[in-house]
């Protein structure tokens, strides 16, 4: 992600100073967005897979209890 955010710096500057031509850097930061749009969808599936699991654990421990108590 640091090098994502130094990339954007250097075409921000680059637009600023006229390096980079305005249109060109309208395209990278489109690119940039479409990119920073995907790591949070990443980010967002691996936090669901997480909850997934531990409700997953939390219900088998649950009738694991329950068949415990059942079977005193």
């Amino acid at each position: 992600m640091a090098q994502v955010k130094g990339e954007i710096r250097g075409v921000l500057n680059g637009v600023l100073s006229g390096s980079i031509p305005r249109s060109v850097g309208s395209v990278l930061f489109q690119g940039f967005n479409t990119l920073l749009r995907a790591v949070e969808v990443e980010r967002r599936l691996r936090e669901q897979d997480e909850i997934e699991e531990r409700l997953e654990a939390l219900e088998q421990r649950e009738a694991a209890r329950k068949t415990s108590y059942g079977n005193r």
